[in-house]
């Protein structure tokens, strides 16, 4: 835990996407209400409306606090399942092998080739615009790279000494993963979802910006969509949801940067760690369980 708080990278990006959280929060619990209009039509911050209105007069610091709720939403609801489940049909991969490993990889592919925003865009055009729909086609997305890298992850973890070592005590498959291959796999995995998370708020705003967002909900992306026609009266209309996006998605790859700094440093410290006393125990030692002291059923000395 230590490790993880000397990563300058992966402290910003969590204080990142912590105000990013805080705002969500004041957003469910003390803002007003994003579709109230008022009289204060295309107002420039000040001391009644901090942030300024739109072009209903609706406040804007209110609508950036419920468009944080919306955006986490997205990457939280669209990255957490696909990871579970990804995760889960990439441990299954790698370790199983064999046919199970080649129907895995092969339903990866049929879903991988699809383009993200493309599926999402024609998603929303059947079937109309829904947040809840594009949390699913988003899942839909995701998951196949999260399960080609827990493979990857797994299958070469299947190998290792300390697991050949668990099977050969009689370890189920079930407790192995669990106990042995998960730990492993987690590292990377956590880090493609933060990135992931990133993607998630980008195509949501992408497709807000287009005009396919969910009208029951305020979003950054919808607010980039209604300040296109006074980019040049009212600058806060554009520069604040613009800049609380790029904030938000930066925290969350900063985050992952960090993840993968603070990994690839612990993989260096196990290499180059040098040998404590056991290792330069001397060779008669490994002969010690011949004497019948501590090994039951082993050979008798004489």
């Amino acid at each position: 835990m230590r490790r993880l708080w000397r990563s300058p990278r992966l402290v910003a990006g969590l204080l990142m996407v912590g105000a990013a959280g805080a705002a969500a929060l004041a957003g469910a619990l003390v803002a007003g209400d994003p579709f109230a209009p008022s009289q204060a039509i295309l107002t420039a911050p000040s001391g009644a409306h901090p942030l300024g209105t739109d072009e209903l007069g609706r406040d804007v610091l209110d609508r950036l606090l419920h468009g944080a709720g919306t955006s986490l939403l997205v990457a939280v609801g669209a990255v957490v399942p696909a990871t579970v489940f990804g995760t889960a049909m990439g441990l299954v991969s790698g370790y199983a092998g064999r046919f199970l490993d080649e129907l895995i990889l092969k339903a990866t592919e049929l879903f991988q080739i699809m383009p993200a925003f493309l599926l999402a865009l024609v998603a929303g055009a059947l079937f109309g615009p829904s947040l809840l729909l594009l949390i699913a086609v988003l899942n839909v997305i995701f998951w196949p790279f999260t399960a080609r890298l827990a493979r990857a992850e797994s299958a070469a973890l299947r190998e290792r000494e300390f697991v050949t070592a668990a099977r050969a005590l009689g370890a189920g498959r079930l407790r192995i993963l669990r106990r042995h291959v998960l730990p492993g796999v987690l590292a990377p995995v956590i880090v493609n979802a933060s990135f992931q998370a990133g993607v998630a708020m980008l195509v949501e705003a992408g497709l807000a910006f287009l005009g396919l967002a969910d009208a029951n909900v305020v979003s950054w992306g919808q607010m980039l969509a209604g300040a296109q026609q006074y980019l040049g009266v009212a600058w806060w209309l554009y520069v604040l949801p613009g800049a609380a996006l790029a904030f938000t998605i930066l925290g969350f790859n900063l985050a992952g940067d960090g993840l993968n700094q603070v990994r690839s440093a612990a993989g260096v410290a196990r290499v180059t760690r040098p040998p404590g006393p056991a290792a330069a125990a001397p060779t008669g030692a490994l002969d010690a369980p011949r004497s019948g002291a501590g090994l039951t059923g082993g050979v008798q000395g004489p």
